[in-house]
């Protein structure tokens, strides 16, 4: 086996001095490939945000609902993997609906208060004579304009579940 006093000193001072001519070209190298690798990941980030943020706009902003005709009583907060809810639609058009979003809210109450969600829920028994609890309700907004009554009571439920939250300016109509 060689060992270093096998090595000439000519030889052994030129390796030497390879040695730490490529050691201080490295840093450089290494700082160079990583300064470029964390710029393209920088901008890439920004894009995947950027995109995020313009599609996240579009989903949230806040909607008015437009088919009164209909509402969705969700008996969950979340969706299904069809993206549908579970629940049911409470038709909502007649002569004495003022607006959709107090209906809405009215109408899946009585289904909550009737225990419409409950397992083993008869459509055909009696109302009973005390209503069972009913958890907070939000009314958000489907991407075709009818509203969904959500059991929640949390401010951000409707961005959550990818439904646009009521605009301040729906009401009764």
């Amino acid at each position: 086996m060689n060992d270093e006093r096998d090595i000439s000193p000519a030889r052994l001072t030129a390796m030497r001095d390879a040695l730490a001519e490529h050691v201080a070209s490295e840093p450089v190298r290494a700082h160079r490939t990583r300064r470029r690798r964390v710029l393209i990941g920088s901008v890439l980030s920004l894009v995947a945000v950027g995109g995020v943020a313009i599609a996240g706009l579009r989903v949230l902003a806040p909607a008015e609902v437009v088919d009164t005709s209909i509402a969705m009583c969700a008996s969950e907060a979340k969706r299904n993997a069809d993206g549908g809810f579970d629940g049911g639609y409470a038709v909502m058009s007649g002569p004495f609906n003022p607006g959709v979003r107090t209906d809405a809210l009215e109408v899946c109450t009585l289904e909550w208060e009737e225990g419409t969600f409950l397992p083993g829920y008869d459509p055909l028994s009696l109302r009973p004579e005390d209503p069972f609890p009913v958890p907070p309700l939000t009314v958000c907004v489907a991407s075709d304009g009818t509203a969904v009554v959500v059991p929640s009571d949390a401010p951000e439920i409707c961005t959550a579940l990818q439904l646009a939250p009521v605009a301040t300016t729906s009401g009764p109509r």
